[in-house]
């Protein structure tokens, strides 16, 4: 059996109420919950909005195309290209903004990249904007940007992608939270089992 969710439970004193396992095939919903759920008018929840605000507000350096626009307390104003689309309508532009993702690689290879240029990550998000991250202790003029959007703009337009959503924002060095030895339990997106002992 494929376990997907846990147990659902209550706490209740109907006879009829009984823990049930939730897996695959036996939930009477099949709509899966947001972001990717259908809510009437919402192909993303707030919530989704609300934790990549920071690189629309605080963070964002230079905008181009539809992006999502929020208050300074991270309010959504607009939805950015996201609205008004069907959840297959998002899929597809997903799949497109994977491939500008992967053409983008190229492009920015040896000129835009850190240590040669002040690129530390470059991709799209959730809300259907691509974000490329400027390293924050790097300067960039904007003629550079300007270049950056234009490689991108050039690829999305053979994708099909008019007018692409695209955010500059500033971004720290990653980091490792870990040495070589240490040990992360559970892993991330891992399943983990258990004896009674334990073990």
């Amino acid at each position: 059996m494929f376990l997907i969710a846990g147990i659902a439970s209550g706490a209740s004193d109907d006879k009829n109420t009984r823990v049930v396992p939730v897996t695959y095939g036996n939930s009477s919903n099949h709509t899966p919950p947001p972001p990717f759920g259908n809510v009437p008018d919402r192909v993303m929840n707030d919530s989704m909005y609300t934790s990549l605000a920071p690189c629309y507000v605080e963070k964002m350096i230079k905008t181009y195309g539809p992006v999502p626009v929020f208050t300074k307390d991270h309010g959504i104003v607009s939805r950015g290209i996201l609205s008004g689309y069907s959840i297959e309508d998002r899929d597809v532009l997903y799949a497109n903004l994977d491939k500008v993702s992967e053409s983008m690689r190229s492009a920015f290879k040896n000129k835009y990249t850190y240590p040669d240029g002040s690129v530390i990550s470059y991709g799209y998000d959730a809300l259907g904007s691509v974000e490329v991250g400027i390293y924050e202790k790097s300067s960039v003029d904007q003629k550079t940007i300007d270049e950056m959007y234009a490689i991108i703009a050039r690829e999305s337009d053979k994708q099909g992608i008019e007018n692409v959503p695209v955010v500059f924002y500033s971004e720290s060095m990653p980091e490792l939270d870990l040495g070589r030895f240490d040990v992360l339990r559970p892993g991330i997106g891992g399943v983990q089992a258990g004896t009674p002992t334990g073990a």
